[in-house]
């Protein structure tokens, strides 16, 4: 059996996690003949590899601290519920702490109280409570930089600016939509801001659509609201063969399909946070048992902005490439 492990649950996660006893004494036995802990990383909404970069960093921890690490990848339709029996199991199968990025984090706070979880977790991204230590980049900067860049484009006879983000039940979400609209209210420009943030995309294409064709920008918080509104406008213009004149969406994300967005001149800018530095330090704070202050004060998560003009620049291309 390798060492990483991927296992895809299925929506009814409740039935999936009812793995046979034998998995699990294959596992434990693994455990105990390779001599190594295992630890666990739980993903939601990883349908296309979106966390391929912090997989990376990931690896490198395991490497470097000789352990094994167990990926749980959950499907967009997942719950937190789901999330919570992901954990429980991988609790059941020996893990020694777990790595988790939460789907939402007050409904994750509440199962937490429910539950009888005792194995250490560490989040990345988003948090879940003042009990759990949280790994992330400021969100908050994140968003003041994304808003930076849509003022220094902005033209006069511009349309309004309009700002996506489905999950808006993470935090990480709630300090990016903060730090873009903070900036473009004090930028003293009478600037029409479209708030359809904590909407599915599918529910918001005209708008968005609407807004586009109007010279308008799109502001989106997170990669799947970047890779999704992406694609839309591309597939507009083809259709209506619209010419492509200026750039018009600027995004926060670092898969590839949005730097492939990037770099073929669909996407004006992309605001990233360093994915990889974040699943190496979560792992190795877990495997040294680190406290959550100690985290705060000496875990810092860098983030940055790209343009299709600085793409393959070493900083950005060793960050947004996972085998570079």
């Amino acid at each position: 059996m390798n060492e990483k492990n991927r296992r895809k649950y299925p929506i009814l996660l409740a039935a999936a996690v009812l793995i046979p006893v034998t998995v699990y004494g294959y596992i434990t036995e693994t455990v105990q003949k390779n001599e190594k802990k295992l630890y666990s990383v739980v993903l939601y909404q990883d349908a296309e590899n979106e966390w391929a970069m912090l997989e990376a960093g990931a690896e490198q921890a395991k490497d470097d601290a000789r352990i094994m690490i167990n990926y749980v990848h959950l499907d967009a339709n997942n719950t937190t519920e789901d999330e919570i029996l992901a954990i429980q199991r991988e609790e059941e199968l020996g893990t020694s702490g777990v790595l988790v990025a939460c789907i939402e984090k007050e409904k994750m706070k509440e199962e937490l109280k429910k539950s009888n979880i005792s194995v250490p977790m560490v989040f990345i991204e988003s948090g879940a409570g003042e009990e759990y230590p949280v790994i992330r980049a400021d969100d908050y900067q994140m968003g003041k930089t994304l808003g930076k860049k849509v003022l220094s484009e902005m033209l006069p006879e511009d349309g309004p600016v309009i700002i996506l983000g489905e999950r808006m039940d993470r935090d990480s979400m709630q300090s990016r939509y903060r730090g873009v609209t903070d900036v473009l209210k004090a930028s003293g420009e009478e600037i029409e801001i479209i708030d359809e943030t904590g909407k599915k995309t599918e529910e918001i294409m005209d708008v968005a659509v609407e807004v586009l064709q109007s010279n308008g920008k799109a502001v989106t918080l997170d990669k799947y609201s970047t890779e999704r509104i992406s694609a839309l406008w591309e597939e507009y213009q083809s259709y209506s063969q619209r010419k492509k004149t200026r750039l018009q969406i600027y995004g926060i994300g670092n898969t590839a399909a949005t730097v492939n967005d990037l770099d073929n001149e669909n996407l004006a800018a992309l605001v990233y946070q360093n994915e990889f530095s974040m699943g190496y330090q979560g792992i190795m704070a877990l495997t040294e048992k680190r406290e959550a202050d100690w985290m705060n004060e000496n875990i810092h998560i860098s983030y940055n902005i790209v343009t299709k003009e600085t793409l393959y620049d070493e900083e950005h291309a060793r960050l947004l490439f996972p085998n570079s």
